[in-house]
């Protein structure tokens, strides 16, 4: 009995040494600091890739708004797809868009008492009339007018694919 309790009372312990671990976090939130150019002592720090360099695993093209409105979501509007969308969505967008996408989130109050234009509301004009593509240009490179930026950019917060599904369940909040 007393070895039991013994354990028991090691468990958070354990448990807690274990989240330190590399790769126990399921979801990596904070993923822009694995891209930081940190050396370690006594060693010379790393060169920049030459401009232009093409990673390994290629390169996500660059597009204009115009060139954006002429594309088509390449993933499936199937419920797996939108299940995606909506997992995307409650971690990166609801703060400020709100469960339903009305523009009502938390963060809308700030903006709201800063006498701030708040969030957009996803299932109303001007959004419903966008296509798949403007929606993923505006997701990928955020939204700035007059020099204000309204959304911050998530090209390199959240992958292609997942912006993709983003548009998907943006889609089916507005019954699409």
């Amino acid at each position: 009995m007393r070895r039991l309790r013994i354990l028991l009372s090691l468990l958070p312990l354990v448990l807690l040494a274990s989240a330190c671990l590399p790769g126990s976090y399921p979801l990596d939130i904070f993923n822009e600091m694995h891209y930081q150019w940190s050396f370690k002592k006594q060693e010379p720090p790393r060169l920049s890739p030459p401009p232009g360099a093409v990673p390994i695993t290629g390169r996500e093209v660059d597009y204009t708004l115009e060139q954006a409105r002429h594309l088509t979501n390449p993933l499936p509007r199937n419920q797996q797809t939108i299940a995606r969308g909506q997992q995307v969505f409650t971690v990166n967008c609801v703060s400020c868009h709100g469960d339903q996408g009305k523009g009502n989130g938390i963060i809308a109050a700030y903006f709201r008492a800063a006498q701030k234009p708040v969030p957009a509301d996803l299932t109303a004009e001007p959004v419903l009339s966008r296509t798949d593509g403007e929606l993923f240009w505006y997701i990928t490179n955020g939204f700035e007018r007059d020099g204000v930026k309204y959304m911050p950019p998530w090209r390199n917060l959240i992958s292609e694919n997942d912006r993709w599904a983003l548009v998907a369940f943006i889609r089916s909040l507005q019954g699409r």
